[in-house]
């Protein structure tokens, strides 16, 4: 192809003038031949546009881990490539139009051929390119689906350190519950009196209670001394009682009425006085 190319281009150069001059009755030949492949081959090279936009977009792609300027020289590699594919289209198509009124039907279906060839590699770099974006973007799916799979099994681990969590801090609000009920139950313990005052306090009152029954016994030893007396005052009392009346009958007896009656005065006196000693020591007995 380089070898026809080439030989056209030389072809070209020889004729100078008189290609100039023919060239416009040449172009008005071209629509009289029914040659109309050259006309749809040359259509798609209307693409460079989105060859020198693809470069700015493959360089805004930072955040793969490749460094910046070594995307910016991938890009710049790739939209040179395509600018050398589109060069070929343009010469072949350019070769073609240029010796379109001198070629044969088979060279000219050749050099056709050897266009759509060339738009074929051109346009394969767009499909080559497609297919490694689609196997990135396939690539990068499975990653993102890997890690939403690893999100997922660390959210269910969290769900069931989540449980667990609760379960301890519902133990420990149980704890906490308990152990304010024992500084309650402190509280209250310390309200009260030590060990020691209460020792000393039960000392104390154990001291008193036997201060207490010591009185009492002394009280009831008084007390049965103080009725064994009154009682021996009282059987005295009985006796001297009886004594005077035995002398009493045995006056009577001896003397007459009148002595019996002054003696009776001061015997009843006596008596009287005898009774009024035994009431007091009645009364202080009782």
């Amino acid at each position: 192809k380089k070898a026809t190319v080439a030989s056209s281009d030389k072809e070209a150069g020889s004729k100078g003038s008189k290609a100039d001059v023919k060239a416009p009755a040449k172009k008005e030949a071209a629509p009289v031949a029914a040659k109309p492949a050259a006309a749809s081959t040359s259509a798609p090279v209307v693409k460079p546009p989105a060859v020198a936009a693809r470069p700015a977009v493959a360089a805004g792609r930072g955040g793969d881990g490749i460094a910046d300027d070594v995307l910016t020289q991938i890009a710049q590699a790739k939209f040179e490539s395509q600018e050398d594919k589109l060069r070929d289209v343009a010469r072949h198509s350019m070769a073609l139009l240029r010796d379109f009124p001198k070629l044969e039907a088979t060279d000219c279906d050749r050099k056709i051929a050897d266009i759509r060839k060339v738009l074929l590699k051109y346009e394969m770099q767009y499909i080559r390119s497609w297919e490694f974006q689609e196997k990135r973007r396939r690539q990068e799916i499975e990653a993102l689906e890997a890690e939403t799979q690893r999100f997922r099994q660390e959210a269910e681990e969290e769900g069931a350190k989540l449980v667990e969590l609760r379960q301890v801090l519902e133990k420990e609000r149980r704890r906490r519950k308990r152990y304010e009920g024992y500084e309650e139950a402190a509280a209250e313990v310390n309200k009260k009196k030590t060990k020691v005052d209460s020792k000393a306090e039960i000392q104390g009152s154990t001291d008193e209670i036997a201060r207490l029954q010591t009185q009492q016994r002394e009280l009831e030893a008084l007390t049965e001394e103080r009725n064994q007396r009154a009682q021996k005052l009282r059987n005295a009392v009985e006796e001297l009682k009886r004594d005077l009346q035995r002398e009493h009958e045995l006056r009577k007896e001896v003397l007459g009425e009148a002595e019996v009656g002054a003696a009776q005065a001061s015997t009843g006196e006596a008596a009287a006085a005898a009774a009024a000693a035994s009431a007091d020591l009645v009364e202080v007995v009782s």
